[in-house]
């Protein structure tokens, strides 16, 4: 490894506030060619600390199939980013490349209003309410990732009932029904709803994920604790003048020091 590329590789990984900020100071055409240089991992991460507009245009400028990659394994988050800033005919053009399922995830982010509960919201798991314990158990075995998390219960039209845990489920009757077993005191969110406003919500002390529920009470999608502590963080991500006043003159000399090092990284 050449010492500049272990210099920049360093500077990446601990500083990636201020090298967002020195990228942001390139032309368009300068940091597209380096963002599509260095790691998946580190380019990702500096593109969701980049400003959205200028991001998504060093995503415009990519190589065909580095925008496939990035489409397909990125962050939902990261790309719905990506492409509100594009023309709807180039959005279009990208999503033909994915699956049915990944396109769909994506889409339905991108027709809600950006910084709105809606906008985060991820696909939720449900189970009938006249449905079995032992069914509801099946629905959490093939969807492992929801073990710890609460599935909701809903009636045949698709209206939010209440909610049943994993532990709740183990310890009850296999052949009882779901609703013996459910709670019904949830909250429940409103896709228009300004995520400012559901950040410090209390109800994240007693739940991991709260239903998104439609003026009908239909349940829309779920949303998770986990993506509203990544937006905190992003909407909170310091300054470049925060970042060089608490790493004093050494964040300084990084920064002007990475500058040069993008400039003649995009220029090989």
């Amino acid at each position: 490894m050449q010492p500049n590329q272990k210099v920049l590789e360093d500077f990446l990984k601990k500083h990636p506030f201020s090298a967002a900020q020195a990228l942001e100071q390139c032309t368009d055409a300068e940091a597209a060619a380096f963002l599509q240089q260095i790691p998946k991992e580190q380019s990702s991460k500096l593109l969701s600390l980049i400003n959205a507009e200028k991001a998504s245009r060093y995503f415009s400028l990519y190589d065909p199939q580095k925008k496939l990659d990035l489409m397909r394994e990125g962050e939902i988050f990261l790309i719905v980013s990506l492409l509100r800033s594009m023309e709807a005919t180039a959005r279009e053009h990208l999503l033909e490349g994915l699956t049915m399922e990944r396109s769909m995830a994506i889409t339905r982010k991108l027709d809600q209003l950006p910084n709105t509960v809606g906008a985060l919201m991820e696909p939720a798991i449900v189970v009938l309410k006249a449905s079995s314990v032992e069914q509801a158990v099946e629905i959490i075995r093939r969807n492992p990732d929801y073990v710890n998390l609460c599935i909701y219960v809903v009636d045949m039209e698709g209206v939010f009932e209440g909610y049943v845990g994993s532990k709740e489920l183990l310890l009850a009757d296999p052949t009882s029904s779901v609703g013996e077993s459910m709670s019904k005191n949830s909250p429940k969110f409103l896709p228009n709803m300004p995520v400012k406003y559901v950040i410090d919500h209390p109800a994240w002390f007693e739940f991991r994920n709260i239903p998104v529920v439609d003026s009908s009470e239909r349940i829309l999608g779920s949303l998770y604790h986990s993506s509203i502590i990544k937006k905190s963080t992003r909407s909170n991500s310091p300054t470049t003048k925060e970042i060089l006043e608490t790493g004093g003159a050494l964040g300084e000399l990084y920064l002007v020091g990475l500058t040069a090092l993008l400039g003649s990284k995009s220029n090989k």
